[in-house]
C-alpha cells in the first residue's frame, strides 16, 4: 500500500548556462558637430540678441536705448535688424527699426509717437517693458545663431479698437525656447505700407506664435488712424502679406538630425534655412543674402512720402514670384530717420528687387532731406530665398613662384582709436544726433539756426554729463561726459569715454578733467558734474568761420524752461557757463522770478547767443 506525499525537497543546483545567441547589429556612432550656425551667402555671421529694459528720455521728444552687441564679437560694423516687443503700446511708436550710431559693439534706437501726438517717454517704455530684439550680419569670430526659418503668411487680418492684427503660426519652424522674431509686411498698394506703424513689433511671442498689431500713422482724427482689416485680407484693395523670420534653434537640433541621418548637412536645421509660404515648407536649402542701399537715391512719391527701388540681383535668387523671397529691412543714416514710418515694409518685391516707401514727418519735407549728405538715409536689407547655384569657375594654372624678398620700409602707424572704442565712424566722431547735426550741416544753416542747433547740442551733452552708472555689473554703460572731440562735443558711447580714460594723452581725447564726471570716469558726485557749455563759437558762412562774429552758451542743469519761466529740482539752481550778453539777457528773462519746484533731475536747458534750444 502506497503512503501519502511528503514535503517538497530543497531547491536543486543551478543548471549549466545556455549557448550565446548571435551578435546584435552595431549601433550608430554619433558624429561630431556638423552644424556650425548661420552665415550669409557672403560668408558673414548672423548673431542675435535681446536688449535690456533701460530707456532714457530724449528731451521732450521721445526716448532712446543703447543696445550692447559686444557678445557677438563682430570684426566691423554689421548690418543691424530689429523688432520691438512689450506689454502694450508698441504698435503706436516709430523708430524701433531706425538704426543710429552703429558700431561693432553697439547701436542706438530712438522712439517717437506721432499717432497719439504724445511722447513715449522712458517711463512709458520702461513700465511697458519695451525691449529690442535684434540680429546683426557681419564678419565675426564670435557665436552664430544656430538656425533661421522664414516665411510669408496669408493675408488674414482681424481688427479691434481701430487697429488691424494678424497672428503668425510658425509651427513648421519647429523652434524651441524664445527665438528672435524679425518681422515685415508687403502690400497695401492703395494706401501704402508706409502709412502704417507696428510692422516691426510683436505681442505674445513664443517659439511658435507672434501677433502683429498695425495702426495708421500721421492721422489727424480723434481716433488716430482707423484701420479696416477687410482691406488687408486676400482680395482686398490693400491686401497685405505678413513676412517673418525666426532666429534660434529647433528641436530636435540640426546635429541630432544629421547624426541620425534624418537630414543632410546642407539642409535645415543644419546649414540650410527653411523657407515657408502660408505654413507650407517650400525649401530647406534657402540662403540669406544681405546688403545696403546707396544713399541719395530717394524720390518723392507724395506730400509726405518718399520711395526707393532697391536692387538685390547680386543674391541670384530663383523665381520672380513675390512670395518667394522674404526681405528684412531697417533704415540707417546720420539723423532724422527715427520719425518715419514704413521702415519694415515694402510695396512690392521680386527675386531681384523690392520697392520701399517711407512716410516722413512733416518737418522733414521730401526726398531732398533724406538725400542730403548731412542725413544720408539708406536701407539695410537681407533677403531670404532659394538661390541658383554659383557657376563653376575655370581651373586656373598654378600661380608663379613669389618674387625674391625685398626690404620693406617700416610704416608709422597713427594712434587712431580702434573700432570697438566707438569714437569714430569713418573720419567723424560718434556724437549724439544734435551735435552731429550741427557739425555736419552748420555751413548750410542760417546764423539763427546755427545757434538753435548748438543750444540743442549743448543740452544733449549736458544731459549726458549728468549721467552716472547705477549698474555695478556694467559700470561703463552710462558714465557721463569727460572726454570730448576737437569741437568740444561729448563722445556718445561709454566705451569711448572708457577708452579715452585709458589713453588720456591720445589726440582724439580732449579731457575736461576729473570733475566733469562721476566714478568710474571721474571724481564728481553722482549728478554733480562740473561740465560747462562751450564758449566763443564762431558763426559760419561758406564753409569758413566768420571773422569777428561769435556766440557763447549757458545751460541750467536739472531744469527745464519755457520762453518766460524755469522749473528746477532745486529752485536755487543757476545757469553755468559765462555766456554772452544775449544769453545772459535770455536767462534773466526766464529767471526774473525764482524757478518753480519740479522733478527735473537729469534734464538741461541751454541758450546760445540769443537762441534757446527748440
Amino acid at each position: 500500500m502506497q503512503g501519502g506525499t511528503g514535503e517538497p525537497g530543497p531547491q536543486g543546483l543551478a543548471g549549466f548556462a545556455g549557448l550565446n545567441g548571435p551578435p546584435g547589429k552595431d549601433g550608430k556612432k554619433a558624429k561630431g558637430g556638423d552644424c556650425t550656425g548661420t552665415s550669409t551667402s557672403q560668408g558673414e555671421s548672423v548673431c542675435c540678441g535681446v536688449s535690456t529694459v533701460d530707456w532714457h528720455n530724449y528731451f521732450n521728444s521721445g526716448s532712446f536705448l543703447d543696445i550692447d552687441t559686444s557678445s557677438c564679437r563682430f570684426d566691423n560694423t554689421p548690418l543691424y535688424f530689429t523688432s520691438i516687443i512689450g506689454n502694450a503700446y508698441i504698435h503706436k511708436v516709430m523708430g524701433a527699426s531706425s538704426i543710429y550710431a552703429p558700431s561693432a559693439n553697439h547701436f542706438r534706437v530712438y522712439l517717437s509717437d506721432e499717432i497719439n501726438h504724445r511722447t513715449p517717454d522712458s517711463g512709458v517704455a520702461n513700465a511697458f517693458r519695451f525691449r529690442i530684439k535684434w540680429c546683426g550680419a557681419g564678419k565675426s569670430s564670435g557665436p552664430k545663431v544656430p538656425n533661421v526659418c522664414c516665411g510669408t503668411d496669408s493675408p488674414s487680418w482681424g481688427s479691434a479698437w481701430h487697429t488691424g492684427w494678424h497672428t503668425v503660426d510658425a509651427k513648421a519652424c519647429e523652434m524651441k525656447g524664445d527665438p528672435v522674431w524679425i518681422t515685415a509686411v508687403q502690400g497695401a498698394q492703395t494706401m501704402g505700407t508706409d502709412t502704417y506703424v507696428g510692422t516691426d513689433g510683436g505681442y505674445g511671442q513664443t517659439y511658435r506664435y507672434s501677433t502683429m498689431y498695425i495702426h495708421k500713422a500721421y492721422a489727424s482724427s480723434n481716433y488716430h488712424g482707423y484701420v479696416s482689416s477687410s482691406n488687408f485680407n486676400r482680395g482686398g484693395k490693400d491686401e497685405m502679406l505678413s513676412k517673418y523670420c525666426l532666429f534660434g534653434e529647433p528641436f530636435p537640433t540640426g546635429n541630432m538630425r544629421v547624426n541620425l541621418e534624418e537630414t543632410a548637412p546642407d539642409e535645415y536645421p543644419c546649414e540650410g534655412i527653411r523657407l515657408m509660404d502660408d505654413g507650407v515648407v517650400q525649401s530647406d536649402q534657402a540662403v540669406i543674402c544681405c546688403g545696403k542701399s546707396e544713399p541719395a537715391k530717394w524720390r518723392n512719391k507724395g506730400s509726405f512720402e518718399i520711395y526707393q527701388d532697391i536692387d538685390t540681383s547680386k543674391c541670384n535668387f530663383i523665381n520672380s514670384n513675390s512670395n518667394t523671397v522674404v526681405y528684412l529691412t531697417s533704415v540707417g543714416g546720420a539723423g532724422g530717420h527715427w520719425q518715419v514710418s514704413g521702415t519694415t515694409a515694402y510695396m512690392t518685391s521680386s527675386a531681384t528687387s523690392f520697392s520701399m516707401s517711407l512716410g516722413v514727418h512733416p518737418a522733414q519735407k521730401q526726398a531732398f532731406y533724406a538725400n542730403d549728405p548731412g542725413q544720408g538715409w539708406f536701407v539695410n536689407w537681407c533677403g531670404i530665398g532659394k538661390a541658383r547655384a554659383a557657376p563653376m569657375l575655370p581651373v586656373l594654372p598654378p600661380a608663379p613662384p613669389p618674387p625674391p624678398n625685398v626690404p620693406v620700409t617700416p610704416v608709422t602707424v597713427l594712434s587712431v582709436p580702434p573700432a570697438g572704442a566707438n569714437i569714430l565712424s569713418g573720419a567723424k566722431s560718434i556724437l549724439n544726433e544734435k551735435c552731429a547735426g550741427y557739425r555736419d550741416k552748420r555751413d548750410q544753416f542760417s546764423y539763427t539756426k546755427q545757434k538753435t542747433q548748438y543750444a540743442q547740442c549743448m543740452a544733449a551733452d549736458c544731459v549726458q554729463s549728468l549721467e552716472s552708472t547705477n549698474n555695478a555689473a556694467k559700470p561703463w554703460e552710462n558714465p557721463g561726459c569727460r572726454f570730448r572731440d576737437a569741437l568740444g562735443f561729448c563722445y556718445a558711447y561709454g566705451s569711448a569715454q572708457k577708452w579715452c580714460s585709458e589713453n588720456p594723452t591720445n589726440s582724439y581725447c580732449n579731457d575736461g578733467g576729473k570733475s566733469f564726471a562721476a566714478s568710474p570716469l571721474g571724481s564728481a558726485a553722482a549728478g554733480k558734474s562740473a561740465w560747462m557749455p562751450n564758449q566763443n563759437i564762431a558763426e559760419r558762412s561758406k564753409g569758413a568761420d566768420v571773422a569777428g562774429s561769435s556766440f557763447s552758451c549757458q545751460c541750467i542743469k536739472d531744469c527745464s524752461c519755457s520762453s518766460s519761466k524755469c522749473w528746477c529740482s532745486d529752485v536755487s539752481t543757476r545757469p553755468v557757463g559765462k555766456g554772452d550778453t544775449d544769453s545772459n539777457a535770455q536767462f534773466a528773462k526766464r529767471l526774473k522770478t525764482p524757478p518753480s519746484s519740479g522733478s527735473k533731475t537729469g534734464m538741461c536747458f541751454c541758450i546760445c547767443g540769443n537762441e534757446a534750444q527748440a
